[in-house]
């Protein structure tokens, strides 16, 4: 069977700051006389309970939930149109509640909070229509459906926070609202190998447990066990760059989280480590979010690009509001920015220095490179390289005016190219193909038998010419997955149809017998580093070709075409069958006279087939 798998570059945006900055925030009206706790009671904090109401789906109290195309619905400051693709199904909704679930599931395995005696009632909330109530839970959260139309379509979900508890300002009731046209169709959990729907909706729910910028007055300070006194960010410029403002969130735990990872106390004089908050991409991701050009594919970004990692990011940030306790255990490892991955020490200037300084090299995308399928920065995947050409002399629109602005720290090489995103500071960032990670087994096809590849729980990225000596197509290079090892001399060995080869130094050109073309070698150090960091092994196939497809199966005449096919046989066979008998019988006959003419009888020696001499000859 001949096909082509389609790379696909995806990435989803969070709007929440917008949505949560049209929400009229409440406090939570206690039933009378909820009860008076003894003075010397010291309460335990028990595993969150969280109620994920999809009632709104299920019936039809909810006019705004799309049940009909061309539907309009207006929410969140804008009217929307429903289209197919925004009408709720049964499947979808199973879907949907399924991996709701087991985010519920999730948390309450890592949150432990002050539990509400007694519950509470909920009440409608801005657009939303609830089934009022006394519910017995700590965090009640209203999920339902909206348009997301075109101008939100990245978008899978966006959620907000309603109603607080008046005794400490934590969030109780607020909801997710889910894009309907982006459901998978199969749920997902923390381990689904595809999951980039189960980290939203867990992104989404962590801003209405209240991490959020308009939530942070209301965050406890452990020095004082009351609300801060004054934000907890600090703003500044470096001198090197007078128009990059960094705005950084120093709360005890995201300190301590940032000073491990980059090994630095302070980001600048008089400015401790801490979280450098997201201050691009407009109000909707601006001040709730991770820095994307710092935590790339943490699941706390404000725009996320391929798979991302639940790291101890957020649990620092959920332990920082004073309402939680976290454990730490589910965590998860993200190379991004760490010295530790790369077989090095910690880079300490990678928070605050411009990229072109700051970052490994491999971490951005060559100018040559634009265009081109590479390798992600942590060789796990294929990735694609875009870039932008900018004359900072005539900037053509607003991204190359902040990019120009900036440019001491967007462009100090002045290499004259930015990327397309806001969000990572206009970072060369190489965007990963969802569906490319070399752990994908399932890419093992005749395409990549052609390349020598072969995808696997040991694979990593290489750049690539490879091509079998067989094959007489166009070769460039790109970026390929290969099995590879590292021994325990910290060498990497990469192999083509089992035979292994060892790469020495970054950019060493290795060939393969039965193979045109080369692999390119990374760092052996990083690519060694990244397979440690994430302890990576797995069942790699054995090689083999994969059987091949006749280019003639499945294919199958009807009768007219029969007929017609064998009428034009017949008849191109009649024509070289005369053409043939009159060839010989005009060579008979000026044999028979040139032997009238010299008086010598025919000869048959050596004439043991009168055709011979007239057989077309035989092409291989």
């Amino acid at each position: 069977m001949i096909f082509a798998i389609i790379q696909i570059v995806s990435a989803t945006n969070c709007f929440h700051d917008s949505l949560q900055s049209q929400i009229n925030i409440r406090k939570l009206q206690f039933p009378p006389d909820p009860g008076l706790m003894d003075e010397d009671e010291i309460i335990e904090r028990e595993p969150i309970r969280i109620v994920f109401d999809i009632s709104s789906l299920t019936s039809d109290y909810d006019p705004s939930v799309c049940r009909t195309i061309e539907q309009a619905v207006s929410w969140g400051g804008r009217e929307e149109i429903c289209t197919k693709d925004d009408i709720i199904t049964p499947e979808k909704i199973s879907s949907l509640n399924t991996t709701l679930n087991n985010v519920n599931n999730y948390l309450s395995s890592v949150l432990n909070v002050t539990r509400l005696k007694g519950g509470f009632d909920i009440s409608n909330i801005t657009d939303i229509t609830v089934l009022e109530r006394h519910v017995d839970c700590d965090t009640f959260i209203t999920v339902t459906t909206r348009p997301f139309g075109t101008h939100r379509s990245t978008s899978l979900a966006s959620a907000f926070y309603e109603i607080t508890d008046p005794v400490n300002g934590r969030p109780v009731q607020g909801a997710i609202v889910v894009n309907a046209a982006n459901i998978p169709a199969e749920p997902q959990n923390e381990s689904s190998f595809d999951r980039i729907y189960f980290t939203t909706l867990l992104h989404e729910l962590v801003h209405a447990l209240g991490v959020s910028y308009r939530a942070i007055p209301s965050w406890i300070d452990p020095n004082t066990n009351q609300p801060y006194e004054h934000l907890p960010i600090i703003e500044y410029s470096a001198t090197k760059y007078p128009h990059k403002v960094f705005r950084i969130l120093q709360t005890k735990n995201v300190h301590e989280f940032a000073a491990e990872r980059f090994g630095v106390e302070y980001f600048a004089p008089d400015v401790p480590a801490g979280l450098e908050l997201e201050d691009g991409g407009g109000v909707g991701t601006f001040g709730s979010h991770a820095e994307a050009r710092v935590y790339i594919d943490d699941m706390f970004v404000g725009l996320t690009i391929g798979q991302n990692r639940i790291s101890k990011l957020v649990f620092a940030l959920l332990a920082d509001t004073g309402w939680y306790d976290v454990s730490y255990e589910k965590a998860e490892k993200s190379a991004w920015g760490l010295g530790e991955s790369l077989n090095l020490s910690p880079l300490t200037t990678f928070p605050n220095t411009a990229p072109q300084h700051a970052f490994p090299k491999h971490y951005m995308c060559d100018p040559s490179d634009i265009d081109t399928d590479v390798c992600t920065y942590d060789f796990l995947g294929i990735a694609l390289c875009k870039g932008v050409k900018v004359d900072c002399d005539l900037p053509s629109d607003e991204d190359d005016q902040k990019f120009c602005e900036m440019r001491n720290f967007t462009d100090p090489l002045r290499i004259g190219l930015r990327g397309r995103s806001e969000v990572h500071d206009y970072l060369l960032y190489k965007a990963p193909y969802s569906n490319s990670r070399c752990s994908d087994i399932s890419r093992n096809t005749d395409s990549a038998y052609k390349n020598g590849e072969l995808y696997g729980g040991e694979s990593l990225c290489f750049m690539s010419t490879l091509l079998r000596s067989s094959f007489s197509f166009y070769t460039y290079y790109h970026g390929a997955c290969h099995r590879s090892i590292c021994d325990e001399n910290g060498s990497l060995i990469v192999y083509v149809d089992g035979i292994g080869k060892i790469c020495e130094k970054a950019n060493q050109k290795l060939s393969f017998s039965g193979f045109k073309g080369e692999i390119i070698c990374p760092e052996p150090s990083y690519a060694c580093g990244i397979r440690k960091f994430y302890g990576i092994v797995g069942p790699t196939p054995v090689p083999s070709p994969p059987n091949p497809t006749p280019i003639w199966e499945g294919f199958s005449l009807d009768s007219n075409q029969t007929i017609i096919i064998a009428v034009f046989a017949s008849v191109t066979g009649l024509i070289i069958f005369m053409a043939v008998v009159m060839q010989v019988r005009a060579k008979k006959a000026a044999d028979a006279a040139k032997e009238a003419e010299e008086g010598v009888g025919p000869s048959m020696e050596g004439k043991d087939d009168p055709y011979e001499a007239v057989k077309p000859p035989l092409v291989l």
